[in-house]
Protein backbone atom coordinates (compact mmCIF):
# COMPACT_ATOMS: atom_id res chain seq x y z
CA UNK A 1 0.00 0.00 0.00
CA UNK A 2 2.79 2.41 0.94
CA UNK A 3 4.61 1.59 -2.28
CA UNK A 4 1.49 2.36 -4.35
CA UNK A 5 1.02 5.71 -2.59
CA UNK A 6 4.72 6.54 -3.07
CA UNK A 7 4.51 5.62 -6.76
CA UNK A 8 1.37 7.74 -7.17
CA UNK A 9 3.04 10.73 -5.49
CA UNK A 10 6.13 10.28 -7.67
CA UNK A 11 3.98 10.04 -10.80
CA UNK A 12 2.07 13.16 -9.75
CA UNK A 13 5.34 15.03 -9.24
CA UNK A 14 6.54 14.00 -12.71
CA UNK A 15 3.26 15.13 -14.26
CA UNK A 16 3.47 18.51 -12.47
CA UNK A 17 7.07 19.02 -13.60
CA UNK A 18 6.16 18.15 -17.21
CA UNK A 19 3.18 20.52 -17.14
CA UNK A 20 5.31 23.33 -15.67
CA UNK A 21 8.03 22.77 -18.28
CA UNK A 22 5.46 22.78 -21.11
CA UNK A 23 3.86 25.99 -19.77
CA UNK A 24 7.26 27.68 -19.46
CA UNK A 25 8.23 26.65 -23.01
CA UNK A 26 4.92 27.92 -24.40
CA UNK A 27 5.28 31.25 -22.56
CA UNK A 28 8.85 31.68 -23.81
CA UNK A 29 7.79 30.88 -27.38
CA UNK A 30 4.93 33.37 -27.12
CA UNK A 31 7.33 36.02 -25.87
CA UNK A 32 9.66 35.31 -28.78
CA UNK A 33 6.76 35.64 -31.21
CA UNK A 34 5.69 38.92 -29.58
CA UNK A 35 9.24 40.29 -29.82
CA UNK A 36 9.45 39.28 -33.49
CA UNK A 37 6.10 40.93 -34.24
CA UNK A 38 7.17 44.13 -32.45
CA UNK A 39 10.44 44.22 -34.38
CA UNK A 40 8.63 43.68 -37.68
CA UNK A 41 6.12 46.43 -36.88
CA UNK A 42 8.88 48.86 -35.89
CA UNK A 43 10.87 48.10 -39.04
CA UNK A 44 7.75 48.50 -41.17
CA UNK A 45 6.96 51.80 -39.47
CA UNK A 46 10.48 53.08 -40.08
CA UNK A 47 10.35 52.05 -43.74
CA UNK A 48 6.91 53.64 -44.13
CA UNK A 49 8.21 56.81 -42.51
CA UNK A 50 11.11 56.84 -44.97
CA UNK A 51 8.69 56.46 -47.87
CA UNK A 52 6.49 59.26 -46.50
CA UNK A 53 9.52 61.53 -46.08
CA UNK A 54 10.69 60.76 -49.63
CA UNK A 55 7.22 61.47 -51.03
CA UNK A 56 6.98 64.74 -49.08
CA UNK A 57 10.42 65.82 -50.30
CA UNK A 58 9.62 64.95 -53.91
CA UNK A 59 6.27 66.76 -53.79
CA UNK A 60 7.85 69.78 -52.08
CA UNK A 61 10.59 69.90 -54.71
CA UNK A 62 8.00 69.72 -57.50
CA UNK A 63 5.91 72.48 -55.92
CA UNK A 64 9.00 74.61 -55.38
CA UNK A 65 10.03 74.11 -59.01
CA UNK A 66 6.57 75.15 -60.20
CA UNK A 67 6.66 78.12 -57.81
CA UNK A 68 10.04 79.23 -59.18
CA UNK A 69 8.96 78.79 -62.81
CA UNK A 70 5.40 80.15 -62.52
CA UNK A 71 5.00 82.26 -59.37
CA UNK A 72 1.72 83.71 -60.67
CA UNK A 73 0.06 80.32 -60.13
CA UNK A 74 0.44 80.80 -56.38
CA UNK A 75 -0.92 84.36 -56.11
CA UNK A 76 -4.21 84.72 -54.24
CA UNK A 77 -7.26 86.56 -55.55
CA UNK A 78 -5.86 86.36 -59.04
CA UNK A 79 -8.35 87.38 -61.72
CA UNK A 80 -6.10 86.57 -64.67
CA UNK A 81 -5.49 83.15 -66.12
CA UNK A 82 -2.79 81.24 -64.30
CA UNK A 83 -0.68 80.25 -67.28
CA UNK A 84 1.81 83.11 -67.33
CA UNK A 85 -0.28 86.18 -68.11
CA UNK A 86 -0.42 87.34 -64.50
CA UNK A 87 3.30 86.85 -63.96
CA UNK A 88 4.04 88.91 -67.05
CA UNK A 89 1.66 91.68 -65.95
CA UNK A 90 3.16 91.60 -62.45
CA UNK A 91 6.67 92.05 -63.85
CA UNK A 92 5.64 94.84 -66.23
CA UNK A 93 3.07 96.68 -64.08
CA UNK A 94 3.60 95.87 -60.39
CA UNK A 95 1.36 98.76 -59.31
CA UNK A 96 -1.65 96.81 -60.53
CA UNK A 97 -1.04 94.30 -57.74
CA UNK A 98 -0.65 96.81 -54.89
CA UNK A 99 -3.46 96.91 -52.38
CA UNK A 100 -5.34 100.12 -51.66
CA UNK A 101 -4.20 101.64 -54.93
CA UNK A 102 -6.13 104.61 -56.22
CA UNK A 103 -5.98 103.53 -59.82
CA UNK A 104 -8.59 101.27 -61.26
CA UNK A 105 -7.28 97.85 -62.13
Amino acid sequence: MVVVVAAAVLLLQVVVVVVVVVVVVVVVLLLVVVVIVVVVVVVAAVLLLKVVVIVVVVVAAAVLKIYEEQPARFMRNNQQDLWGTTGKIYEEQPARFMRNTQQDL
